[in-house]
């Protein structure tokens, strides 16, 4: 019935909704799910060049896009099963888009920030997040392929999720979260601190992967 069922922690308060009511509207429409994708990702990733003046009017001009772009996102797949345009390549275009729009912001702050002030280590910045941000979806997509059912099964990986430093860390991992963190520092201006944050998080995250399936081959060898 197009309703979805999962919720994130903060959009299903009204990004979701208006995701659904977009769908709607679009679903009168000729328009295909693929259509609102693709030019959802290509305007939303222009959108970050409004960044690149530095003037705060323009900044909040992509903050007020932010949601939209998210509310998009979620009309796109909504639209596609209320109208039974469900593809493979939808699916797959649309995680796909939701990486190239975050990247795309990543490194155009980076360079707005080395450009206003000078500092290489902004530059670093973009650097660390692109090669962290690599890492961590390669290891999430081999370590499915390489431990089948792991997910599922894991008592070990579920016990420590339920860890609160654990969860607290995973938070911030979340696709809704990285883009409300983004519409908060946007607001305060203080991009400098989410790319720096996600520059290293990024690199943690990847490398708490390898310590976790390093640690479970050592486990199995002792046995």
């Amino acid at each position: 019935n197009g309703v979805r069922i999962a919720w994130n922690p903060i959009s299903r308060y009204y990004v979701e909704p208006m995701g659904e009511l977009f769908a709607m509207l679009l679903s009168k429409t000729p328009i295909t799910p693929n259509v609102v994708t693709i030019a959802n990702l290509l305007i939303s990733a222009a959108s970050g060049l409004l960044l690149i003046s530095g003037k705060y009017w323009q900044t909040i001009l992509f903050v007020l896009w932010i949601p939209f772009f998210h509310a998009i996102d979620v009309a796109d797949g909504v639209l596609a099963r209320i109208t039974s345009r469900k593809s493979r390549f939808g699916s797959w275009i649309d995680r796909a888009g939701d990486r190239f729009v975050l990247n795309t912001w990543a490194v155009i702050i980076g360079y707005a920030l080395f450009a206003g002030k000078g500092n290489l280590l902004f530059l670093y910045s973009i650097i660390a997040y692109l090669f962290g941000k690599y890492l961590y979806s390669f290891l999430s997509l081999t370590s499915d392929l390489d431990f089948p059912g792991h997910s599922q099964n894991d008592l070990l990986k579920a016990n420590l999720k339920k860890a609160p430093l654990v969860w607290l860390f995973l938070f911030f991992l979340d696709y809704d979260i990285q883009l409300h963190f983004l519409m908060l520092a946007a607001l305060l201006q203080r991009l400098d601190m989410w790319l720096l944050f996600y520059g290293a998080y990024f690199n943690f995250v990847w490398v708490a992967y390898v310590a976790y399936y390093g640690y479970r081959h050592l486990a199995s060898d002792q046995k």
